[in-house]
């Protein structure tokens, strides 16, 4: 005959104990079951949670991993292999989570001052180190690109950390208004002259999302149309002027290639007219 296995109330002790920053030693004598016990209730939920909360920063169940390694002697290097994390990404969590007045590490407090410094808004790089900020903005006047500022500035100053940038983080200084590092107004230095970065996929080269899907290509008109044998046939054309302040629609007739333009507002026009179009059928 096995041994008797325990109920939903002695498992739910012992986790409402854990969520209160306790021990998993502790919780498991005030649940009353054995050291052995709770520890085996917080491996088996360290397993089941680590691989599906998995992403950039550590989740609780990490932290009761570490917690746990941390009572068996192993070193950080040890912890971080057995999670998949850098043996840096666990001494900064040791070094910044430990309880303050005991120097223990705790999981469930190291997870809420954790989440709590993450919640709060912080000032960027720029913004919290002037020199920095007048250095960036003196180059791009200059014209220099964000890339040439990031190099350059890792030549300049080699060892000073506090006066290097990557050339994304001034990317971003530039084009979100939120971070408060540079004025928006400097965009007008870069070499591109967008107000609007563009997304990732167009600058890597991928063109956006890819065709339409079941677009009839120009390729495929009929051949009186192509060949311009019967009057009647329009081919329209959309010019966009910068960032999309202004804009002008273009008709040809392809036989007599008789011209009409369209102001900004009469393209507004035939775009809704065509989309009603398409949705009543």
């Amino acid at each position: 005959m096995g041994r008797p296995g325990f109920g939903p109330g002695v498992r739910s002790v012992f986790w409402s104990e854990i969520g209160k920053g306790v021990s998993w030693r502790r919780a498991a004598v005030a649940a009353g079951v054995s050291q052995s016990t709770g520890r085996a209730w917080v491996a088996e939920h360290v397993r089941m949670r680590t691989d599906q909360e998995r992403g950039l920063r550590l989740s609780l169940a990490e932290r009761i991993e570490i917690g746990l390694r941390v009572e068996d002697g192993w070193s950080a290097r040890r912890i971080g292999r057995s999670l998949g994390r850098p043996a840096s990404t666990i001494t900064r969590e040791l070094g910044r989570n430990r309880h303050s007045a005991t120097g223990e590490y705790r999981p469930a407090p190291a997870d809420a001052m954790a989440k709590g410094r993450a919640a709060r808004p912080k000032k960027s790089k720029l913004a919290r180190c002037p020199k920095l900020a007048g250095e960036v903005i003196r180059r791009l006047e200059l014209r220099h690109s964000p890339e040439q500022i990031a190099a350059r500035l890792k030549v300049d100053f080699p060892h000073d950390g506090s006066m290097q940038i990557s050339h994304e983080t001034i990317y971003q200084e530039l084009y979100v208004h939120t971070r408060g590092g540079l004025d928006r107004d400097l965009t007008r230095c870069l070499r591109s002259g967008r107000v609007r970065r563009r997304p990732p996929r167009s600058r890597a080269g991928k063109g956006g999302p890819g065709p339409i899907q079941g677009m009839v290509t120009i390729a495929q008109r009929p051949v009186e149309v192509s060949q311009r044998v019967v009057p009647g046939h329009w081919e329209g054309d959309l010019i966009t002027g910068a960032a999309n302040q202004s804009a002008i629609g273009t008709l040809v007739e392809l036989t007599t290639s008789l011209s009409r333009f369209l102001c900004k507002r009469l393209v507004l026009f035939c775009s809704i007219y065509r989309c009603w179009l398409m949705r009543s059928g």
